[in-house]
Parts: C-alpha cells; structure tokens; sequence
C-alpha cells in the first residue's frame, strides 16, 4: 500500500507541474485538494518530521531532545487519515481558511494530544496580522 501511495504521489507532482512560490498553503488551498491529494501531502509530512527529529538530535543540535519529544507527544501514532479528517473539520470553519497549513497542523495536532494551550493557540492564529507603522 504505501508502494502504491509512493508512486501515486511521484504521479501527482509530476502531474502538477513545478510548484509555485507565491502560493499559500492555507484552507482556502486544502479545500481545493482531491482526497489523494491531500493525502499525498500528508504522507510528505509525516515521512519529513521523523527526518527532522534525525536532523534536530544530530551534532551540533541544539534542543533535538524537546523537538522529539514533541515529535512523540503531538504526531507519534496519528494516522494520516485521521489526519486529514481532522484538518477538513478544521477548515470546514470559515475563520481557519486563512490559517496556514502548517499552523492548521499545529493546531489540530495539539487538540488531538490535549494540550491545555490549544484553544489559545488557535486563538492567536485568528488574530489579523498586525499592521506594519506608518513612515
């Protein structure tokens, strides 16, 4: 299965084109994603963070531990399925379209785990950006 889902993905990218940087990857951007889609992107992460956790507790690193444990307490064991249930939940919200997808994971993840500060996490991911001062 996860042969299938690799090679489903190479066939997406390819399919899709170079990506472009000035897209943002946020609700509006997820609810336009196919299922395979969005699991594609799912599967992308959750292979990428493992990675990170590697990279975060190698040489010179200087807090790998806490990015494992939190690697542990918040994504360890959360199928990408139930992932991207979830993340469709939180986007079906009009006030998360705006959210980032990585702040939209954050988001979700800490919810899932019970983390006492979820409810203001996403409460500041809500917050308008703040304005720039005038010259």
């Amino acid at each position: 299965m996860r042969m299938a889902m690799a090679a489903l993905a190479a066939l997406v990218l390819v399919a899709a084109g170079p990506a472009r940087a000035d897209r943002t990857l946020d609700g509006y951007w997820w609810t336009t994603q196919t299922d395979e889609g969005q699991l594609v992107y799912l599967m992308g992460l959750s292979d990428g963070l493992p990675l990170g956790a590697r990279f975060a507790a190698g040489p010179g690193a200087s807090d790998g531990q806490s990015y494992i444990e939190a690697y542990n307490r918040y994504v360890a064991g959360v199928p990408d399925q139930t992932l991207r249930s979830k993340l469709d939940a939180f986007y079906s919200d009009p006030q998360n379209l705006k959210i980032t997808l990585p702040d939209a994971v954050t988001a979700v993840l800490k919810r899932l785990a019970g983390d006492p500060d979820a409810d203001a996490f996403l409460a500041r991911l809500r917050l308008p950006p703040p304005t720039a001062p005038a010259p």
